[in-house]
């Protein structure tokens, strides 16, 4: 009775929000709401540290690669949980968000928690650079380290510090100039100042060239979004295609800019761009694919690409040009099996749980579901397809048509695998019989479907058999509703313009 009207109020929102999630769990608006609705909701105690806990997980297990909720879930156990709370939520975060700001976090908690252990802030530095000391941003890490590194050394493990201090030269980073200050001071104060002047003189075009990369670096730096939510293609609108534009133009920079001969050390930088773009793109496919073409390009090779694939083809088991592109580098390395693999497992999947729903025959559906199984007959039909190509290269054509046999008993198979079977058979064997044959087969399905129509009927007039072409469309026409025949119609008059008479022409139109 005497509670605050303002905590009822949001105690109420709270189911509501989580309703409106469970519906659609890509809208990052309500995702705001439920966390500050959750925050205000509680006063400061256990309860409010659970409830906050609950909404956290609840947003990082819907967007496991984002960067600004786990950076926010990181502050909130920092000073609400325990130290065994806040180790594990860094170690579910750090290897996957790999954002500076994220491991400044971290830097900052292990030094304030470490009771000035110099040798653990340095393995913690350490750690950081190793992960994210390629980023333009991660100029403040660097500047810690060496400071660390300087003071510690008082004469001693010169070569180290100065090796860490090359390092630290070739990144692109926002600190550069003040790093460049740091390593002069540095070189000035060893004793060897012949070696000093030389080291000075070769870094400083290093410096110089690795000044001009950064510039343009932290350029398109500042225009990429680190608190965008990794939502799939649209469903950010526009804003979210522009960031997307933005993170490839940032990749593309990294490829093509290498800051002196270490091929490596470029690798490095330019992976670590992929990294941090997939935190926020990891459901766009051209992503997946750029990053494996690079690395297959480069030093990681065809073993590297696959890696990548693997990745991608897990994070989108339906993104069918993730798994054509690992089988085609299966095969081209030789690994025939492995590739046949691929597609055997795309052609199988779901096909039990199809066969249990058969039996279900009088369950109602709805519209949604019937556009998801369009979709889903849709690319099993291009995966058969790929397969059937896939299959006539390492098999051959006898082969590939006893494959197409068994995908004729899916039954949710589209018309383009008749057409494609029917097109390898023309192609190989010039069998005008054979590939018609394919197509009636085809049209006992698929008569009414107009885009198949027009295919058969486009492979009749190219091998010259207007006859059978012209009934085909008369045929089709009988079967199809009347809505749908429009380009039946075109195609009819089409062909009737260039191979038929006047009269006919008109009496079609």
């Amino acid at each position: 009775m005497g509670g605050d009207p303002n905590t009822a109020n949001h105690q109420v929102d709270i189911p509501q929000l989580r309703l409106q999630l469970a519906s659609d769990p890509f809208n990052s608006i309500v995702w705001d709401e439920l966390i500050n609705a959750t925050s205000n909701a509680y006063p400061d105690g256990p309860e409010r540290v659970s409830a906050m806990r609950e909404a956290y997980e609840s947003v990082t297990l819907q967007f496991p690669t984002s960067t600004s909720y786990f950076r926010e879930f990181c502050e909130f156990e920092i000073n609400s949980g325990t130290p065994e709370t806040v180790k594990a939520l860094f170690g579910r975060c750090l290897l996957v968000c790999l954002d500076v700001d994220l491991y400044g976090l971290y830097v900052d908690y292990i030094k304030s928690a470490s009771q000035d252990d110099q040798a653990q802030i340095r393995a913690c530095l350490e750690f950081a650079l190793e992960h994210v000391g390629w980023d333009c941003r991660s100029g403040g890490l660097w500047e810690e380290y060496l400071e660390l590194l300087v003071k510690a050394q008082d004469g001693k493990d010169v070569a180290n510090v100065r090796q860490a201090f090359h390092r630290a030269l070739v990144v692109p980073s926002n600190s550069l100039d003040h790093i460049w200050g740091m390593y002069e001071a540095f070189e000035n104060s060893t004793s060897n100042k012949a070696l000093a002047k030389r080291a000075l003189d070769e870094w400083r075009t290093t410096y110089h060239a690795c000044k001009a990369v950064s510039n343009g670096r932290l350029e398109l730096n500042d225009q990429l979004d680190t608190k965008m939510l990794p939502l799939p293609p649209g469903k950010g609108g526009r804003y979210q295609m522009e960031q997307a534009e933005k993170w490839r133009r940032y990749c593309r920079f990294e490829r093509d800019n290498q800051v002196g001969e270490d091929g490596f050390r470029h690798a490095e930088r330019v992976g670590l761009a992929y990294e941090q773009s997939l935190s926020y793109l990891v459901q766009f496919p051209d992503v997946w694919l750029d990053y494996a073409e690079w690395k297959r390009d480069g030093e990681g090779g065809v073993g590297g690409a696959l890696k990548v694939l693997e990745r991608g083809c897990e994070a989108l088991p339906s993104a069918l040009a993730l798994h054509f592109m690992a089988a085609d580098l299966m095969e081209e390395a030789g690994d025939v099996e492995k590739a046949r693999a691929v597609y055997e497992a795309l052609v199988v999947a779901g096909e039990e749980k199809k066969q249990d729903e058969g039996k279900n025959e009088g369950d109602e559906g709805d519209e949604g579901d019937d556009d998801g199984e369009a979709e889903a007959n849709r690319l099993k039909t291009l995966a058969w397809i790929v397969y059937m190509r896939f299959t006539k290269r390492v098999d051959g054509v006898q082969k590939s048509r006893l494959l197409f046999m068994r995908a004729r008993k899916f039954t949710g198979l589209q018309w383009e695998a008749y057409a494609a079977a029917a097109r390898f058979e023309w192609l190989n064997d010039g069998n005008k019989d054979v590939a018609c044959k394919i197509y009636e087969l085809g049209l006992k399905t698929f008569l009414n479907t107009p885009p198949y129509v027009v295919e058969y009927a486009k492979f009749l007039i190219g091998v010259g058999d207007f006859g059978n072409a012209r009934s085909l469309f008369e045929r089709a026409l009988t079967e199809t509703a009347d809505e749908e025949t429009g380009p039946l119609w075109d195609a009819f008059i089409a062909f009737e313009a260039e191979c038929g008479g006047f009269s006919t022409v008109a009496s079609l139109q």
